[in-house]
């Protein structure tokens, strides 16, 4: 109940508000009490009812106060859902089954998103490091009662497989020492995506979201036999890393912008490219 009417609270400021609060290192402990229990976030369950293309989606989503917030009001990611159920039915698949493999998955939203919408008769398989908020994404799993669309998985991912060292605080987490600094850090299993196709028998993917904060082209180098083989649509986040630009075009594949206009360097690299297979 204390947590909603938070909720509640947090909503009603404005972006600068909230950002001037986010600042002030007076107001750090009362920011503390609010958002935060036991040293890591206070999660909240809403409900969120957005319209994705022709999709009217609707499931419960667990999440930090401020994530939940901006799930229910505005929506989390809205330009790469609208252009992945777009591309896939361009595509791919018109009839629901979409496999898609998302990579850094955080508390889920996109996930849920493609499990009510391009995935209703297909599956998304997730991949969470951090556990805390694995747990949250795990839990709206449950309530909305998708654990047969939605395989979760509390792994790293990477090039290969081995145990990592992951860096991490209440609602992120990172392999990169350079970017841990004043981070917990615990060791986690890392796998390839080839890897893990191979474990649990995937010879379909339709899809793959990538978004793990500077490692996405260890990622990729990992997924050689994925993409041989399924020759998925690719969703990355660039980091400013033009070795990517480069990684998909040796491998056939059609680079656009944030508005699914074609790509080319040296334009400067837009936050996320998504990726086509150019089929002979």
């Amino acid at each position: 109940m204390i947590n909603k009417f938070v909720l509640r609270l947090y909503s009603t400021l404005s972006p600068q508000i909230r950002n001037r609060i986010g600042r002030s290192k007076l107001l750090k402990p009362i920011r503390d009490i609010v958002l935060r229990s036991n040293g890591t976030y206070k999660q909240v369950k809403v409900l969120v009812k957005r319209k994705y293309l022709e999709y009217e989606t609707e499931f419960a989503f667990i999440a930090s106060i401020k994530v939940a917030s901006k799930a229910k009001n505005r929506g989390i990611e809205n330009t790469i859902l609208h252009n992945s159920i777009n591309l896939i039915k361009t595509y791919k698949t018109k009839e629901n089954n979409a496999i898609v493999l998302d990579v850094g998955a955080n508390f889920g939203y996109l996930s849920l998103v493609w499990a009510n919408s391009i995935s209703l008769q297909g599956k998304v398989i997730a991949f969470e490091p951090n556990l805390k908020v694995y747990n949250s994404f795990d839990n709206s799993i449950k309530i909305n009662k998708l654990e047969e669309r939605i395989l979760l998985n509390n792994l790293a991912v990477g090039s290969k497989n081995r145990n990592v060292e992951l860096f991490s605080d209440s609602t992120s987490s990172n392999i990169l020492q350079s970017q841990s600094k004043n981070r917990r850090s615990t060791t986690i299993e890392m796998v390839s995506l080839d890897s893990f196709c191979n474990r649990i028998g995937l010879n379909q993917c339709d899809l793959v979201k990538i978004d793990v904060d500077g490692i996405e082209l260890d990622i990729l180098k990992g997924a050689d036999k994925l993409i041989e083989i399924c020759n998925p649509i690719f969703i990355v986040e660039t980091n400013d890393d033009n070795k990517l630009i480069d990684f998909f075009l040796k491998r056939n594949y059609q680079i656009l912008d944030m508005k699914l206009n074609p790509f080319n360097l040296p334009n400067t690299l837009p936050q996320n490219i998504f990726c086509i297979p150019k089929i002979n």
